[in-house]
């Protein structure tokens, strides 16, 4: 019979649930990862952080209606620890429509933030992968383009329907 502590509880993922890679350098050893992870598993709505000083990344579970990458961010920079400065990944659902226009917009959007390396849609999982480069981008433009992709109407009308 498992107690309560037995095993680490997994929260669904949600429309809500978005998921971080960030890079970090200057961490020598597991013994300055996991106090960091512990740090940042603190912040309201972090689901789920790992720190890796071999692969130098930090991987971080969250939820986006209780906190975001800037709360991330300022937790690292608080700390002292060099994060984000090569490429950070964010990884997103989308809540609206995937139709192929619809795709291009949002691609487009995104890939017009400053910053953005490369944008990568998963139309099974209905999520966007977004890798940028923190130094280089507004935050809120990329918050901006993925909030526009949350609209439930389809934006292209079929060429079929003639009424």
């Amino acid at each position: 019979m498992m107690k309560n502590g037995d095993a680490k509880v997994r929260h669904p993922h949600t429309r809500t649930d978005h998921r971080l890679e960030i890079s970090i350098t200057e961490l020598s050893c597991a013994a300055e990862s996991a106090p960091l992870a512990r740090r940042l598993e603190r912040l309201a709505g972090v689901r789920e952080a790992i720190v890796n000083p071999i692969t130098e990344r930090a991987v971080v579970r969250f939820d986006a209606e209780l906190t975001n990458t800037a709360d991330i961010f300022g937790v690292l920079q608080r700390l002292g620890v060099d994060a984000g400065a090569k490429l950070v990944r964010l990884h997103a659902p989308v809540l609206g429509c995937m139709c192929d226009d619809c795709r291009q917009r949002l691609e487009e959007r995104l890939a017009g933030v400053a910053g953005v390396e490369a944008v990568h849609l998963n139309t099974d999982e209905k999520s966007v992968t977004v890798e940028y480069v923190p130094s280089r981008t507004d935050a809120r433009g990329l918050r901006e383009a993925l909030t526009g992709a949350d609209s439930t109407d389809c934006c292209s009308p079929d060429p079929r329907d003639k009424t």
